[in-house]
């Protein structure tokens, strides 16, 4: 999908970590529906997030990043 999407000048989707349990909920219930619904909901969503994030970077506002110990510094 992302490979898709790149080849037609869009950012890659980032299914963020604090949404990965609503993305395997929406894979889930397309597996016992057959219903795409929830999956499509959720991508449009995580695409509004991708977005409005790579926008963010764009303007050039500073983006919260987590400290890794033992890697970065402090």
């Amino acid at each position: 999908m992302n490979y898709y999407l790149m080849i037609h000048n869009h950012p890659p989707l980032i299914t963020y970590n604090e949404d990965k349990r609503m993305y395997y909920e929406s894979l889930q219930k397309y597996d016992e529906t057959e219903d795409l619904t929830p999956l499509y909901e959720f991508l449009k969503c995580e695409t509004e997030k991708t977005w409005e994030k790579m926008l963010d970077i764009a303007d050039g506002k500073k983006t919260g990043r987590k400290n890794l110990p033992g890697i970065t510094k402090t």
